[in-house]
């Protein structure tokens, strides 16, 4: 009996994480991966950009022990549609959405500390070059 739950614990630590998001928010979030990485959780990246037909069967397949994704209008409510019945995190997002995680960064509190910075230190011209996140 004990061992079948320290057996049922195992298998759940040693499934992958599935990561669905683009390429380009992945490269803020592998940093923070990092020391997960050593503790030797495998993570399994798909492309947010898949149609969800695809989409759909390899998170059925790959049988995650969670999910984190990023918001997008549309595809993370057709994600979430697919019921993975899996811890969920929606990342690059304010809101509140029934039993996931979501989480997101005060864009403006980060421009305007790095604009006090580089004032403080003389520059007195600033200009910010970003991509657009389409507000729906």
């Amino acid at each position: 009996m004990i061992y079948d739950k320290i057996k049922i614990i195992l298998v759940s630590v040693n499934q992958p994480i599935a990561i669905v998001m683009s390429e380009v928010f992945l490269r803020r979030l592998t940093p923070s991966l990092t020391p997960f990485a050593r503790k030797m959780q495998d993570y399994r990246v798909l492309s947010i950009h898949r149609p969800i037909d695809e989409l759909g069967p390899m998170l059925q397949d790959l049988q995650p022990s969670g999910l984190i994704t990023e918001w997008l209008p549309k595809k993370t409510d057709q994600l979430l549609n697919l019921k993975l019945e899996v811890p969920t995190i929606v990342v690059a997002t304010d809101r509140i959405i029934p039993d996931v995680l979501s989480a997101d960064v005060d864009d403006w509190a980060v421009g305007r500390e790095a604009a006090l910075t580089f004032a403080q230190t003389g520059f007195k011209s600033l200009a910010c070059l970003g991509n657009a996140t389409p507000l729906l």
